[in-house]
């Protein structure tokens, strides 16, 4: 026997400590990041503000047919970082994305707009979202896009 035969044979042999339902574990599968989780690592009301600005955000970073759970929503918005627009083009950018978050049943209507920062290396996205649920008024937020990552947060007025 090698010495890899050897480590798969002992690793075949171990018993599980636990095999756990994936579902039962008390938390979600769309969590992107810690921003998704509050102070005490509950998961975000998903009907919160936050809640639809991370999964706005999720979307608009994530390829199509990428999301489990979510066949054809993603549209990669870093993909805009790899060619001049013009203004004209971005607009229509811009409408693209906003059909994207659109098809989120707990928004009503988005309004949103792109600024790309070419010598950074990242775009600017500004929300206005107007939420579904009367209990949520209309909220603003602000996420900035890199290569590597996207920070996002509502704009307390």
């Amino acid at each position: 026997m090698t010495i890899l035969a050897d480590i798969t044979a002992q690793i075949a042999a171990l018993t599980p400590v636990t095999n756990p339902d994936p579902d039962a574990l008390g938390y979600g599968v769309d969590l992107s990041c810690v921003g998704d989780l509050t102070e005490d690592m509950r998961e975000t009301d998903p009907e919160s503000p936050e809640g639809i600005l991370e999964a706005c955000v999720r979307f608009l970073t994530t390829d199509r047919d990428s999301i489990p759970g979510a066949p054809g929503r993603g549209w990669n918005v870093r993909r805009l970082l790899n060619r001049a627009y013009t203004d004209p083009e971005l607009a229509a950018q811009e409408g693209l994305a906003t059909q994207e978050l659109e098809q989120d049943d707990r928004i009503d209507r988005v309004e949103l707009a792109l600024t790309i920062n070419r010598p950074k290396r990242e775009i600017k996205i500004r929300f206005r979202i107007f939420p579904k649920s009367l209990a949520l008024q209309p909220f603003d937020a602000i996420a900035t896009v890199t290569d590597g990552e996207a920070i996002a947060e509502l704009v307390r007025k």
